[in-house]
């Protein structure tokens, strides 16, 4: 099997960032597994996360807490980099 070109890599992290902002989708969803590799090269460099960080909620004792769920969301900069801003490292 060949490897991926640079510019064939960077389009399939783009295509998962894109179906994050398009509305976030579950760590065990056919998608995450069908793309696996792009996903997790999409979280490394910072363009879609698990993370959510909870502001105040009297539910939740600290302010600013970050925990981690089960949904892929685009991050700022995944949104940079939809908008051409962004560089994969």
């Amino acid at each position: 099997m060949a490897e991926p070109t640079e510019t064939g890599l960077v389009e399939a992290i783009t295509f998962v960032v894109e179906e994050a902002w398009n509305g976030p989708y579950s760590t065990k969803s056919d998608f995450a597994r069908a793309h696996a590799s792009e996903v997790a090269a999409a979280a490394c460099l910072g363009y879609i996360t698990t993370a959510v960080k909870f502001t105040k909620d009297h539910r939740r004792p600290k302010e600013g807490v970050e925990e981690f769920g089960s949904l892929w969301r685009i991050t700022l900069r995944g949104s940079e980099l939809l908008a051409g801003k962004g560089e994969t490292e």
